[in-house]
């Protein structure tokens, strides 16, 4: 943490990833989001800026998209027994 590093509390934190504030407590006991406590006691949760970054790089997913054609297609499907269970089951 640098000296001109913003210091978020809780709320502040969850307003700033657009989350609940109880969600930001369970990151936090979980380990996931790195935070300091001040204070006596259990103290209060501080979140530094980088911790926040640094949260939300390893919480990016990438899509990845299949190529148009190369899509997986049933290979067990019966369809015959597919319609026979919609019957018993009154689907159709």
């Amino acid at each position: 943490m640098n000296s001109e590093s913003v210091i978020y509390t809780v709320n502040e934190a969850s307003q700033r990833l657009r989350i609940s504030a109880s969600l930001v407590y369970g990151l936090c006991a979980r380990g996931i989001i790195a935070h300091r406590r001040c204070g006596l006691g259990r103290g209060t949760i501080r979140i530094d800026e980088e911790a926040l970054k640094a949260y939300l790089d390893r919480s990016t997913v990438i899509v990845r998209r299949h190529a148009q054609g190369s899509r997986k297609t049933f290979t067990q499907l019966d369809s015959t027994r597919l319609v026979e269970a919609w019957k018993q089951k009154g689907a159709l």
